[in-house]
């Protein structure tokens, strides 16, 4: 993840964040939380309001990272294979298909 200094992150616009600001701060407006300048900011913001968000707080920040980076997110990965040892650990029985959807794998590929 790129770092963000105060400055950068004092200087970005409204949009660039998932969270409005609580009307704190010097200008009255605050920064807002969970920055999302980019995708690796967007990944970030999701892991942590994950971790510390309300309910409301998580459905809005999917939503304003899912609408500014569409790919981020998303539970399936059609573009991502599976290896031979985990093809071999689903014919033995040892790992289900559905197990390998939640990890976003292409199950139904020959």
């Amino acid at each position: 993840m790129a770092v963000l200094s105060a400055g950068e992150r004092q200087k970005l616009p409204k949009k660039s964040f998932a969270l409005p600001g609580k009307g704190e701060g010097p200008k009255g407006a605050g920064a807002g939380s969970y920055p999302i300048p980019d995708a690796s900011h967007a990944r970030n913001a999701l892991a942590r309001v994950s971790q510390h968000g309300t309910s409301a707080e998580k459905a809005t920040v999917r939503a304003k990272v899912h609408s500014k980076f569409p790919n981020i997110g998303k539970k399936s990965n059609p573009g991502h294979k599976m290896s031979d040892r985990m093809r071999k650990a689903m014919k033995d029985g040892r790992v289900s298909g559905e197990q390998m959807r939640k990890r976003g794998m292409d199950v139904d590929e020959e």
